[in-house]
């Protein structure tokens, strides 16, 4: 009986150390929120980009300036089935919403926004259509109408 209580408590430990690091990275998740390519800011279409972008504002109050990097690629992996591959393509194409619990593949765009001497890459995603404009900033800058 004895031998039960310390392997008990070792799992309570190890159940209880879940959640705590599941919520770390949420938080650093959330923290890197539109900088990471995983994690980007939800757009419709590259008007909906330059709008946003345009409603940014630097810690020092200022505009930044911006210019699109490139695509980075899709933002969770492809599938490997090519018939699978090809209906995200044209779904992605045609601005189509995402179904309800579906993956997201599609392409991310960096973006190099300046402020001063510093430039920080600005990832989104710019297939999410319709899309409500974008109420917040990544870490780093506030949002001005």
């Amino acid at each position: 009986m004895h031998a039960v209580t310390p392997l008990l408590a070792l799992v309570a430990l190890a159940v209880s150390a879940v959640p705590a690091h599941a919520a770390d990275s949420a938080a650093t998740d959330e923290a890197q929120w539109g900088l990471r390519k995983e994690n980007p800011v939800e757009v419709c279409q590259p008007i909906g980009q330059h709008a946003y972008l345009a409603r940014l504002v630097c810690s020092d109050q200022s505009r930044p300036r911006f210019e699109r990097g490139g695509s980075v690629g899709n933002r969770n992996p492809p599938s490997s089935d090519r018939a699978v591959r090809e209906r995200e393509f044209e779904a992605m194409m045609t601005f189509a919403p995402l179904a309800e619990g579906a993956t997201d593949y599609h392409v991310i765009d960096r973006y190099d926004v300046h402020c001063g001497e510093t430039t920080t890459a600005v990832y989104m995603d710019m297939y999410h259509c319709p899309a409500a404009p974008v109420q917040r900033a990544p870490a780093g800058f506030t949002l001005q109408d």
